[in-house]
Parts: structure tokens; sequence; C-alpha cells
């Protein structure tokens, strides 16, 4: 019979028990504990309560090292490569643990090539680990998911001891594959955020893993990671009995990774598993571990845990002996990196490792959820209790009320934190120089969440004076702030939050600014980029080309041919680039980069097949279109909120599918739903122009004149304030309102809009066709107001410009319509049939069945047929005709008309 320590094994087992759940009590609940559970066993109370005494005091660790399953006494046991366990053969050993081995096996039989990872119990420690491996099959048989290595099989040896065979996951611990891949920060924490996806996934299911660590975290070859070893997790289901075993094994931890109510001794939960993320991704970012245990005796490990805060990951960074190593595996330098982990990723790590479980992330999910939003550059949920943090809890109490005046009292109110933080710094005897260097890191970082603040999604519907103002006296400081190194970083904050602003003039000149005061060539390269995407915005894709295909030249000298940030200079290129069929190769290009080095639900992919939906759009493929756009709604539906510019940007692009299929009134509910959205986060200005253009031309179609005029109107006023003077959206929104006076009967009107517009189109090479279908709409404007002759003749230029163009099937059609309503009207109704039949054949392949347009057109060849005296074909024509204005009604009162004439 085996004995440890000269106690019978099944003694030991309930010794073990006993003293585990002594534990989990307070210590003035456990004697009144131990007189029930010991039920006046003296020798079983003896050994129990000299453990509880052991545990208090530092000679505890020989305790420690076998509960705690560090090596059990005597040697290693032998290599027990090829023998068999069940209907499996032992090809090598793998890993060895203080209590179990791990072999890579296959099937002795070989009924299938699998290799396969199959863990068994060390001799010698019955009992508990019995229960370990037991609940880990249970557990294991309750998970399925692709992050998550899969139970295969299970058993027991000959001699009953048990065994588990899983998934083998050929792969480097989370930590080596980093360092030797030499990830970026980007790079780690998209990786990182994928381990908080299984670990999420674990939870949903009522499982908390409690011993996340990099070994117990493989990344295979391609770069996927695998969460393995739930061999002390537990299930939180109540209805499911834990049994005292189970609750034994709360204490089996590593203690460099437990959270401090772990290492207590209290029940798990799902916050214990946050806590250990947070240790997680600490090291991935600083190569450290949050908390040391110089001793590592019982009684140090509980208070270092409870009492002693982690640096900051920036300032570990900064003082590591190694830091230059350390930067040098994150492909950066330590100032760079100390800057980059400062301020939301130090706030995010620090709050996964608050000592109180109830303060830090609620869930995994949403530990990667804050992790998502740092990497979109939106503002992170977690905040450091300090100072400035204080100054920005003030300002969001008081957003729109707030004077330029009391902004600046709040960041005097930061400074004045800063340097209470200085005296106290000075008092611990910091050399000056470190001193001021502090100091300077804290104001810019107070700065930077200042500014941050004052981000539209941040201050939904602001005081837009105001907060001008604020902006620029901010751009002010910024100029005149020590060390100047420390500018770039500020300027480029304020010019994205004026670029989200759409105040594309001052974006453009703060990131010259921020240009001058760096000098990383990376750093450099996005900010440029950042400004051909600004000048395209404001200037139109025909001046910003040339600076979007440069910068893409440039991030594939500096990141290689695929990189995150080679696919989206590729994306970005695409806007502007005037060939469909081009565009669309170069979107797809960036899409398939995107999925090979991006997990699947990254928010890039899904501006990637937003991308893709608008150049379907284009094509008028309403389907794949819709396809394209469900599925990117889909992917930022986990990763962005509802506001957010990305999702309401594709919402907008669905409402435009239902538009052009005509389904106006679903269009209406969504473009109305995205626009009530926008101007509460925006108010205004350029980032609404657009839902006031698609609603407008929404309203047209459905009849309702004013209303449309008003929202065009709206447009119209938002693009001239903030765009460059030749933009195609100006001309856009102008020929929406010679349009819309159209309809109106309001020719005259009209005309000064259509020139404005033509005259702008024609300047703008980019797209030489926009300006032909122009001068066609003019042309038909002229045929209304009964200048026939000239009419006529610019319609047939303008049919032969759009057609010599490669224009898409459905403007073609269009102006073929007019040119038929042309032939008509001057008496040459064989020559309206033939351009009616050609624009109804191209509208066939533009629209679906009972479109408008395709009534308008038909409507046309009917009259064309009747002065023809073909009768029967055209009442034909004309009852499908009347069917649709019927259903849809019908804006153009001319056709309406018509129809009603021919009646």
């Amino acid at each position: 019979m085996t004995t440890k320590g000269g106690i019978v094994s099944g003694a030991w087992d309930r010794i073990e028990t006993v003293f585990f759940a002594a534990l989990e009590r307070e210590r003035e609940e456990r004697a009144a504990y131990l007189d029930t559970a010991c039920a006046g066993d003296d020798g079983l109370r003896a050994e129990v309560e000299a453990m509880l005494a052991a545990h208090l005091d530092d000679a505890a660790m020989r305790v420690e090292s076998r509960l705690l399953g560090e090596a059990g006494p005597g040697a290693s046991p032998a290599d027990r490569s090829g023998e068999r366990v069940g209907a499996y053969r032992l090809l090598s050993r793998v890993g060895s643990g203080g209590m179990g081995d791990v072999y890579l096996g296959a099937r002795a039989d070989d009924a299938y090539e699998r290799q396969v990872a199959i863990k068994l119990v060390r001799p010698g420690y019955p009992g508990l680990l019995d229960a370990r491996f037991r609940r880990e099959r249970d557990i294991l048989a309750r998970l399925d998911h692709p992050l998550i290595a899969r139970l295969y099989d299970g058993g027991a040896t000959e001699n009953g001891a048990p065994f588990l065979v899983m998934e083998y996951v050929d792969g480097l611990p989370i930590t080596e594959y980093c360092d030797r891949e030499m990830l970026g920060v980007r790079e780690r924490l998209v990786l990182f955020r994928q381990v908080c996806e299984a670990v999420q996934a674990a939870h949903e299911r009522l499982i908390v893993h409690r011993d996340l660590k990099p070994s117990n975290i493989l990344v295979a070859p391609d770069g996927t990671p695998r969460l393995l070893d739930f061999g002390i997790a537990r299930i939180l289901d109540p209805e499911i009995e834990q049994g005292e075993q189970t609750r034994s094994l709360d204490r089996v931890m590593t203690p460099e990774h437990a959270a401090p109510e772990q290492i207590r001794g209290e029940s798990p939960t799902t916050a214990t598993d946050v806590y250990a993320l947070g240790v997680l991704l600490y090291e991935l970012l600083t190569g450290a571990r949050p908390l040391h245990f110089p001793t590592r005796s019982p009684a140090e490990i509980e208070r270092i845990a409870a009492e002693v805060d982690p640096r900051a990951p920036s300032r570990c960074v900064q003082e590591s002996d190694q830091c230059s190593t350390l930067a040098a595996a994150r492909r950066s330098d330590p100032a760079r990196l100390s800057r980059r982990l400062r301020g939301d990723l130090d706030a995010i790590v620090l709050m996964a490792l608050r000592k109180e479980p109830q303060r830090r992330y609620g869930t995994a999910g949403a530990l990667a959820d804050d992790v998502t939003r740092f990497l979109n550059g939106m503002p992170v949920r977690a905040q450091p209790d300090t100072a400035h943090y204080r100054a920005m809890k003030f300002v969001r109490r008081n957003r729109v009320g707030v004077t330029v005046a009391a902004l600046v009292g709040v960041l005097l109110v930061g400074f004045a934190g800063v340097t209470a933080w200085q005296a106290r710094r000075v008092a611990a005897e910091r050399d000056r120089a470190e001193v001021e260097r502090d100091r300077a890191e804290r104001v810019v970082q107070t700065l930077v969440q200042l500014f941050e603040s004052t981000r539209p999604e941040a201050m939904p519907g602001g005081d837009t004076l105001r907060v001008s103002q604020f902006l620029e006296r901010g751009a002010e400081m910024v100029a005149s702030l020590d060390p100047p190194d420390s500018r770039a970083e500020l300027f480029g904050v304020l010019a994205s939050i004026h670029s989200e602003r759409g105040e594309l003039v001052q974006a453009a000149s703060l990131l010259d600014s921020a240009l001058a005061y760096e000098s990383d060539p990376r750093a450099r390269a996005r900010l440029q980029h950042r400004q051909a995407v600004v000048a395209f915005n404001r200037d139109g894709p025909t001046a910003a080309e040339p600076l979007l295909r440069a910068s893409l030249e440039l991030h594939r000298e500096l990141y290689g041919p695929r990189s995150p940030d080679v696919a989206a200079a590729i994306k970005d290129y695409a806007d502007a680039v005037a060939d469909i069929d081009e565009q669309q190769r170069l979107y797809e290009e960036s899409l398939a980069m995107r999925r090979a080095t991006l997990p699947p639900g990254d928010p890039a992919i899904a501006s990637s097949l937003n991308a893709l939906g608008r150049v379907a759009l284009d094509r008028e493929d309403y389907e794949s279109a819709r396809a394209y756009f469900e599925e990117s709604a889909s992917i930022l539906a986990q990763t962005a909120s509802e506001t957010s510019a990305s999702r309401l940007a594709v919402d907008h692009n669905l409402s435009a599918v239902y538009a052009r299929l005509g389904d106006y009134a679903h269009a209406e509910t969504v473009q109305r739903r995205v626009l009530r959205t926008r101007l509460r986060i925006y108010g205004g200005g350029l980032p609404v122009a657009g839902g006031w253009e698609s609603l407008g031309v929404t309203l047209a179609n459905l009849g309702r004149l004013e209303e449309a005029g008003d929202a065009f109107a709206q447009a119209l006023a938002a693009f001239e304030e903030a765009l460059a003077p030749g933009h195609w959206r100006i001309a856009n929104a102008l020929r929406n309102v010679a349009a819309l006076l159209a309809l109106q009967e309001r020719y005259q009107e009209g005309l000064p809009y259509i020139d404005r517009a033509i005259e702008i189109s024609t300047g703008n090479q980019s797209d030489p066709a926009q300006a032909a279908y122009m001068r066609g709409q003019r042309a038909l404007m002229l045929l209304r107001m009964g200048d026939r002759a000239r009419a006529l003749t610019d319609l047939e230029q303008a049919a032969a410009a759009v057609d010599a163009a490669g224009e898409r099937a459905g403007k073609r059609a269009d102006v073929r319509g007019w040119l038929g309503m042309g032939r008509l009207e001057t008496g040459d109704a064989r020559g309206a049939e033939a351009e009616f039949r050609a624009a109804l054949s191209l509208g066939e392949q533009a629209y679906p069945a009972g479109h408008p347009r395709l009534a308008a057109l038909r409507c046309g060849l009917a009259m064309s047929l009747v002065d023809m005296g073909m009768r029967d074909e055209a009442n034909a024509l004309l009852t499908v005709s009347r069917e649709t204005y019927l259903a849809w009604g019908l804006a153009d009162p001319w056709l309406r008309h018509q129809i009603e004439s021919l009646d």
C-alpha cells in the first residue's frame, strides 16, 4: 500500500480534502468545521491542524510544493515511449509536469494516421489526480471551439490510472511564439484577442479555466492559438455537484498567474480568468510578469498578491534592464514602445489586474472588446484612477455645458496633479531628468485623453463652437509643449478628431505639423498615408490618387508584401482608382491579405467587404452588394458599437441597395435611423451630408418633393462648406437639386444648378461619363422646356459619350430613354422605338422586374408604338407600367401625365 511520509494513501486523501475545505472558510469558522468534519478522529484533526498552521509560515513550502503540483517524491519516472495505452501507442514524451506526463501518440491499430496528445497520471499521486483527470475529461466534453484543443478519447491503463487522448497541437507557448516571430504590439494584441475569444467560449459554457498561462496557450505555425489543459478548470453550473476533492483543486495554481482571491482560496469566478488574461497580456507587452515572489513562501505570496500593485506596462518596459532587447522583439525601441503602451494599453492591462474581482472587466469578451476599441482607435472603457482621469470624468459630466475656460481649468487640474506627483518623486530622490521625463509623459497623456474626449462618438451632440475653440486652443498649447518629440503624437490625435468631425482643412494642417516633429520612418509613413486619405476626402480621387499610390509603395517597402498595414493602404488606394475593374481587383487583394493576416472577426475585414459591396452596387449587381454589406454588418455587430462610424456606413450602404431595388419605404426607414444617429453624434457638417443626400433621393422617388428639397439643401450646404470647390460630391449634390426642380417642372430654376454641376464634372477627369450623363439630364430639361432641336442634338451627343465611356447599364438606359423621348417629341416615332427598346434591354440588366425606372421606359416605348399604330403591344406595355405606377407611385409629373393620358 502506497504511503506518503508514513500516511496511508486513503488517509492522506481524507486529510487533503478536509484541509482544503477548511482553507475555504474564515479562520474563526475552521474550529467548528473541524468538529463536524473530523467527527472525533483526533489523528485526522491533528494532521489537518498541523497543515493549517504550516500554511501560515514560511516552512509551508514543503506542503505547498505537493499541493501546488510541483515535483512529487522520488526521481522522474521512466520514459514510457513505445508502450501501449488502450488503443494507442506512445511515440515520444513531449512534456512533463509535477503530476503527469504528456506523450505524442497514435492509434496502435493504424486505423488512422492522426497524431494525438496522451496525458498520463504520474505514479504515486492517487486520489486527487484521478479526480483532476476525470474533471478535465468532463469539462472538455462540454467544449467545442476551434481555439480549444479537443478531447478525442479517454480511459484507464491496465493498473487503473486514467489517461486522456487529446488533439495534438504542434506549437510554441504564446510568449515564445511572439518573440520568435518578433511580433509588434498590434500583432500581439490581435493574437491575444483570439485567446480571449476562446476563454469567453468556455465561460459561456460555465467553465472557468483557472490556470491560464503561456505554456497552456500554444500557437501553431499558421499563427492560430489553442487553449490547453483544463485539468484544474471548474464548472460553475450550480446543478452539477462539485465534491470536496473537486473543491480541493481550487488551490492548485501557478501563483504568478493566479488572482488574489484564488491565492486566498476563495471560489473561482470568471473574473479569476480575466485576471490571468491580464497577466498574460502584461507579459506579451512587456516580457515580464506583473508581480514577483522572491521567497515564494505562502505568506509572501498572499501578502504581495493582496497589497502590491503592479507597475504600469509602460514603466515596466522603461525601467527594465533588458529594455532594448524587449523593444527589439516587438519591432520597436524602448522610448517608442513605452509611449505605445502608455495610456490606453496601461489602463486596459491594469483594469484586468485589479485586486477586486468586481472592478475588473466583467467578462473575457469585454476585455477583448476594449482591445478591439484600442486597435480601431476608439476610446477604451478602461480608465486609470489618476488626477487626469478625474479631470476626464469632470469633462464627461459637463460635456455640453463646459466653456473653453472650464476645459482649460480641467487641464490645469491635470497639470496640478502632475506637479504634486513630481514633488513626491523628488522626495523619493529621483533625479531631475527622470522627473522631467515622467512629468512630460503625464502631461502628454493628460492632453491626449482630454482631446480624445471631444471625439464625436465620445461627445455626441457636443457644443460645436465650444469644442472647436477648445481644440484650437489645444493646438496652440501643443505647439509650445516640451519636449518637442511629444508634439507629433498630440498633433496626430488632434488631426484625427478634426477629420472625424469633417473639418478637413484643419486636419490636413495638423498632420503637416505632426510630420514636422516625427522622425520614426513607420510613424511618418502612417502620417503621410493619413494626409493622402484627408486629401481624398477633401479634394476628391483625382487629387489624392498619386498620394495614395506613393503611400502604398512606401508601406510595401517598410512592411513587406503582406501585412495588415499594407492591406489598409491597398484598400485606401483603391478608393481613388477610376477604373472599376482595377478597383475591384485591389479591393479583393486587400480582403485576401486581411483574411490571411487578421482573425476572422477583425473590423478591417468588414471594411474591405463594405468596399466590395460599393463596387457591386456601382456594377448594379445588387444581390452581391447586399451579400457583401450583410457580411460586413455581421462582423461589425460583434466588434463595434451601434453608433460607430463603420456600422453606420454599412447600414447606409444597405439602404442604397433597398433604394436601387425600388424598396423606397424600407430605404427611408434605414436612412432616417442612420441620419438621426449621425446628427446626435456629429451635430451636422460633412459627416451627415451623405445621409441627407440619400434621404433626399428616396423622398423624391416617393413623390415627397418638398421634403426632398429640404434634404438636398442640407446636403449641398454641408458639402460646399467642407469640401474643395471642384469636388465631385458638390457636383452630384447640384445635379440632385436640378433633378428635383425638374420634377417640380421648374426647369428654368434648375438650369444654373445643372450647369455648375457639369462645369465641375468636366474639370474632374476621373469620371468623364458623369459629365456626359449630366449633359443628358440638362438636355432633357431643355426638351421639357420646348427647345426640341437643341435638346435632341445634346441628347445624341450625351448618349454617344456615355456609351464610349463604358458607363454602367443603368445610366446608359437612362440616357437612351431620354434620347427616345427627344425623338418622339420631334416626330420620329420609329427612331424613338429603337431607342426605347435599346434602353429597356439595358434597364432589364440593371433593375429588377417591377422597378419604376423600367415602368418609365415601357411607357415611352408604348407611346412610340401608339404613334406607329401598334396599339396591342402598346397596351400590354402600358398595363405593366400602370401596375408599377399604382404599386410605387411615379414622382415625375410628366411621366405620370403620359400614363394617365394613354389610359
